[in-house]
């Protein structure tokens, strides 16, 4: 559910440009249990992307002694558990060298954290690089990335011609990635 913040600013939006109601698909019951604002991002995501982030972009300071003291000084910092299984993960993953805030970073994190997909996506570019298989993982992790499926079937309602309709799914979803219609044709 959301918080009761969220449902007074939603509320807020059926008014917005004109006089409206705002109709709530809940009871009142749900509203008065929900919490009145929502927890912050940090406190309820993972963390080895931000853990990753403050060491790329820290790393070399003078003064620099960890992300540790850096998430300690949030003014909600994380709880350190969830720090904790971040670095295992990280570890786990070969992102770091020791599941500790000492850890430095891989080979693996200094080719991926530059990709802009997520660690696991990056993490299948970089095997399949290895493996020769670079330009397949990349249109995978293309695909898999978009946030509608490119794997769609026809409505036989609406759609009489499955084949007209699998054309254009294939257009509209190949026309969101401009580089990957580029790798495609230049096959």
């Amino acid at each position: 559910w959301i918080s009761k913040a969220s449902a007074t600013q939603r509320a807020g939006r059926a008014s917005r440009l004109r006089s409206g109601r705002v109709f709530r698909l809940y009871p009142k019951q749900i509203y008065e249990k929900f919490q009145a604002h929502e927890e912050s991002e940090i406190l309820r995501m993972p963390l080895q992307e931000v853990i990753l982030d403050l060491r790329v972009t820290f790393e070399d300071a003078r003064d620099f002694t960890g992300v540790r003291p850096i998430l300690a000084s949030l003014l909600e910092p994380p709880d350190m558990a969830n720090v904790d299984s971040s670095f295992d993960y990280l570890f786990d993953a070969g992102m770091i060298t020791t599941n500790s805030d000492e850890g430095g970073l891989t080979t693996l994190w200094r080719f991926t954290g530059g990709l802009s997909v997520d660690l696991q996506m990056s993490r299948l570019i970089f095997y399949a690089i290895l493996l020769g298989l670079g330009e397949e993982a990349c249109v995978m992790a293309a695909a898999v990335s978009q946030f509608k499926s490119l794997f769609r079937v026809a409505f036989p309602f609406i759609h009489t011609n499955p084949a007209e309709f699998n054309d254009t799914i294939k257009t509209a979803s190949w026309g969101q990635l401009p580089l990957m219609t580029e790798f495609t044709q230049s096959r």
